[in-house]
């Protein structure tokens, strides 16, 4: 009786085995088969549309008082292998002390996901409305910074951004937070 009890056992436990190995093995074989995700495709960093949305003092040059800054970017996300361009449109808005300035760019965003944040480049130029001056003049920007994605379409972050006149009657410096959103 001991005998059957132990073969009885033994075979259960082989076919638990053989059940076991071809769940694994199909499991494999279905994990190799799903597409590879791109280096964008973890969340916050997908492909498509996109809306920026910051907020920040800015800090003017020449030493003079703090002021505030918003912006708001629409871009496009298009993937290059590990790394994502997003060229899109900048409205912002500089308010100062005694000036003011409101500007629209075309913008490039070049971003590289790293395995916990998306360090990101931007640059831009556009025409620009100066309050002091009550005059169009161009913009040109560059910036950068880090975001952090906490759902698959939300992303948070900080930039610092770099915004000039080409007259150079116009310089600041500007730090803050930011809201990446996929659409």
């Amino acid at each position: 009786m001991t005998e059957e009890l132990l073969h009885g056992s033994a075979q259960k436990a082989r076919t638990a085995m053989a059940f076991a190995l071809v769940l694994l093995g199909g499991l494999g074989v279905a994990q190799a088969q799903e597409p590879q995700p791109s280096a964008l495709s973890r969340p916050g960093q997908v492909e498509g549309q996109s809306l920026v949305y910051g907020l920040g003092l800015y800090v003017p040059p020449d030493g003079g008082r703090l002021g505030l800054a918003g912006s708001g970017e629409i871009a496009s996300d298009f993937v290059l292998g590990r790394v994502a361009l997003a060229p899109g449109l900048r409205l912002a808005a500089y308010f100062g002390h005694k000036d003011s300035l409101a500007l629209s760019m075309v913008n490039l965003r070049c971003l590289l996901p790293l395995p916990l944040t998306t360090l990101f480049l931007s640059t831009g130029v556009g025409p620009a409305y100066r309050s002091l001056s009550a005059k169009l003049s161009v913009a040109w920007q560059a910036a950068g910074g880090v975001h952090f994605a906490v759902s698959s379409r939300v992303a948070l972050g900080l930039e610092a951004s770099y915004v000039q006149l080409t007259s150079g009657a116009f310089r600041q410096i500007s730090v803050g937070p930011l809201l990446r959103l996929s659409i």
